[in-house]
């Protein structure tokens, strides 16, 4: 069964209550910077190094303006 809740409700809203809603959520959605630990470093740095060693896919997690974002892909070379 498809949830049309939203739908009907979004299509009476002015668009500048969607715009405000969609802010307010935006703001939501951000995250602080995480802070890693040494020993995190240190596990991350070994997990590289296997992952280029044996030619493994890695699925890398970085955080960029409030954001997480994930990337997977195979490392060739660090610099």
């Amino acid at each position: 069964m498809i949830d049309r809740g939203n739908k009907k409700w979004t299509a009476m809203m002015m668009p500048e209550h969607l715009e405000m809603l969609h802010e307010i959520f935006e703001e939501e959605q951000k995250i602080d910077k995480p802070i890693l630990s040494e020993d995190q470093y240190h596990e991350m740095q070994i997990t590289i190094n296997e992952a280029m060693q044996f030619k493994k896919k890695l699925d890398i997690v970085y955080w960029n303006n409030h954001r997480l974002h994930t990337i997977e892909g195979f490392i060739e070379k660090i610099k």
